[in-house]
């Protein structure tokens, strides 16, 4: 299992608390980010992204990032350990201009 680290308290509690209600996010798209979060964590190597075509994964020069659902994308970090950082879920809009 990948251990995941979250650069803002804001996403953690999105993903760890199931209370949590973000004000500015739609239940659904709340749900699919946990989801997405289990995958994550629950992966042996980064590798198995490749075979989930679903999650729609693409890698930039220093950041990966997977789809939540057709507009909203989370974006990542992995380190030489195989932790995984979640920096930011963004908009697929500014997808390829990301704003990190």
């Amino acid at each position: 299992m990948i251990q995941l680290i979250f650069k803002h308290k804001e996403l953690e509690y999105l993903y760890r608390d199931e209370d949590y209600r973000h004000r500015k996010m739609s239940y659904e798209i709340q749900r699919s980010y946990v989801k997405k979060c289990r995958y994550l964590e629950h992966m042996n190597s980064i590798q198995e992204l490749y075979d989930l075509k679903s999650l729609h994964y693409e890698k930039y020069k220093a950041y990966h990032s997977i789809r939540i659902n057709q507009q909203w994308r989370i974006v990542f970090d992995v380190d030489n350990v195989g932790k995984i950082t979640v920096i930011e879920i963004i908009d697929v809009n500014n997808h390829y201009q990301p704003n990190f």
